[in-house]
């Protein structure tokens, strides 16, 4: 069973992705279609410019953002040196998906 298998399996899932700290996507695992590059480009500047208004550093230990973009969810997690985003259509519920991204992000880093 892949890491992701259970992601995809999330009521509402749309796009993972798990990006480097400069942006590049390493990996992106899509149902569908997924996003377009244009959808996940405004998300990725909502995560970097809400990060950057927190007193929490999103660069500092294993942390994560989670917000509403148009017509899903966003849940973001910080790694030691990498991304794991999460994207949802809806609003599906937020606690299950936030376990199972923590559990990937903790084994994808072992």
């Amino acid at each position: 069973m892949s890491l992701t298998s259970e992601l995809e399996e999330l009521k509402g899932f749309k796009d993972f992705l798990i990006l480097d700290e400069q942006g590049k996507v390493l990996l992106r695992q899509a149902k569908g279609a997924g996003f377009s590059q244009g959808v996940l480009s405004g998300y990725l500047a909502s995560v970097y410019s809400i990060a950057d208004r927190t007193t929490m550093p999103f660069t500092s230990n294993i942390t994560e953002i989670s917000f509403d973009g148009e017509g899903g969810s966003v849940l973001v997690m910080k790694g030691k040196d990498k991304y794991f985003m999460l994207l949802l259509e809806g609003t599906p519920s937020m606690g299950i998906a936030r376990l199972k991204l923590r559990t990937l992000v903790d084994n994808y880093e072992q």
